[in-house]
């Protein structure tokens, strides 16, 4: 029997108010559970006077919100690395544990080392789901945040909105008696008090400022607890080959399993470390593009959008291939960004010079068309909003696309005439853009 237990045993409630305002003898916190069975286990969000926390993004307590996952399948492979179907409650423990840390929070959620109890079965099946990954995590962290800076400033605002309207108040009051009685002092109104009230909020209040404590999740943990736990049974040299830090800094050794999709969540999450860490930027290089070749063989087209996201912003954008392959992934995935496909095929443009003689014409003439289209659904786009709503900023921005759809147009036109490419779709494009088609006549 496992009994989770949501609670603190101290005199804080989740929201950080204290529970009991008028108590006067503190509350004798416990000092462990004792286990009176061994078929029973008390696993808990801590020990001692920690309150049990809140988490508004998950609509639970946090540690609630963190073991329902695990339960739910988010722990399964978290000791070993690989799933397997299967929850235990080690798995569970260790995961609740990463995942709070993850989030900002420095949890202490009790943990029973005893091996029988680790191997315990919670759940299995094919319904366990996986849990968030690392960007997913990442979000989650600033939202949490965000929410957690708000609120904190939010309660230091009313405080002190509070504390100003207690000094009026008493202010009003004496100035109420000291009209009424024509001695503010005899009805306990000491004007002396009140100023020095008030100079205590100017102090208080003039350069008042809040910190937030956050606690770093280290991955490598979890990597030192897998490498440690190998020594203990099988040794030194079995610990390091199981080591997928080790693994990772060799990349010749990751490329084939990266072209077959094959690359494992703790090597992908090494080589994102890696990303952060190395200092070379044609490290960086490699170490990305291995991570995108994985993405793409395994079909995870999210990942692979962020990683390419990533690639290009941060760390080259020199590679006309990937500034154009990202172009028509934008082109064909996100039509909210259409500019953004112009921006990426002018990237790929301004390095077409390192493109092979017998491919240059046809990827030239690729992109020129790509920006044309690109351009062309921005201005029709923007011509049907201008009709429905007919204002000078509407009819601003149709003008301005339609004025790249007739330049972008009109430059496809021209290299697909002098490269020989077909021209009856530029030159369409051309003239609808132009409104004539005198402008996209040839000599012109």
């Amino acid at each position: 029997m496992v009994i989770v237990l949501d609670a603190g045993f101290g005199e804080q409630a989740r929201d950080g108010q204290p529970l009991f305002p008028n108590l006067t003898t503190p509350v004798e916190v416990p000092h462990g559970f004792e286990y009176q069975q061994d078929n029973v286990v008390i696993w808990a969000i801590s020990r001692d006077d920690r309150p049990s926390e809140a988490y508004a993004d998950g609509s639970h307590g946090l540690f609630t919100w963190a073991s329902i996952g695990a339960l739910r399948g988010w722990a399964d492979g978290e000791l070993s690395g690989e799933r397997d179907g299967k929850v235990t409650f080690g798995e569970a423990q260790a995961y609740t544990d990463r995942l709070t840390r993850s989030l900002g929070r420095a949890t202490h959620t009790t943990m029973d080392d005893r091996p029988e109890v680790q191997d315990w079965i919670l759940d299995q099946g094919e319904h366990l789901e996986p849990g968030p990954n690392a960007k997913e995590l990442a979000e989650l962290n600033l939202s949490d945040f965000t929410r957690t800076v708000t609120d904190t400033r939010t309660q230091l605002e009313s405080q002190a909105s509070n504390d100003w309207r207690e000094i009026l108040r008493l202010t009003e009051a004496s100035k109420q008696s000291s009209s009424n009685e024509g001695d503010a002092a005899t009805t306990g109104q000491d004007p002396e008090a009140i100023k020095t009230a008030i100079q205590e909020f100017i102090e208080r209040y003039s350069d008042v400022s809040f910190s937030v404590e956050r606690a770093v999740y280290v991955d490598q943990v979890r990597e030192a607890h897998r490498v440690l736990a190998t020594l203990e049974s099988a040794g030194t040299e079995a610990a390091l080959a199981e080591s997928t830090t080790a693994q990772c800094s060799d990349l010749t050794l990751l490329e084939g399993p990266a072209m077959l999709g094959k690359l494992s969540q703790e090597q992908s999450e090494c080589l994102d470390s890696r990303i952060v860490t190395e200092r070379l930027q044609t490290k960086k290089d490699k170490i990305s593009r291995v991570l995108l070749v994985n993405a793409e063989a395994s079909g995870a087209t999210g990942e692979w959008e962020r990683l390419m996201h990533r690639h290009l912003e941060e760390i080259d954008r020199s590679d006309p291939d990937l500034c154009m392959r990202y172009a028509v992934f934008i082109f064909k995935n996100d039509r909210e960004n259409l500019e953004e496909v112009i921006r990426w095929a002018d990237y790929a443009m301004g390095n077409k010079q390192i493109w092979r003689s017998d491919e240059f014409v046809k990827k030239v003439n690729g992109l020129l068309r790509l920006r044309s289209e690109a351009a062309q659904l921005l201005w029709t786009g923007a011509e049907r909003i201008y009709r429905k709503d007919s204002n000078e900023e509407n009819a601003a921005l149709a003008e301005l696309y339609r004025g790249w759809a007739k330049s972008y147009s009109r430059e496809w036109l021209d290299y697909a005439r002098a490269a020989k490419q077909p021209t009856k779709t530029a030159f369409e494009m051309c003239a609808a853009a132009a409104g004539s088609m005198d402008y996209c006549k040839d000599g012109t």
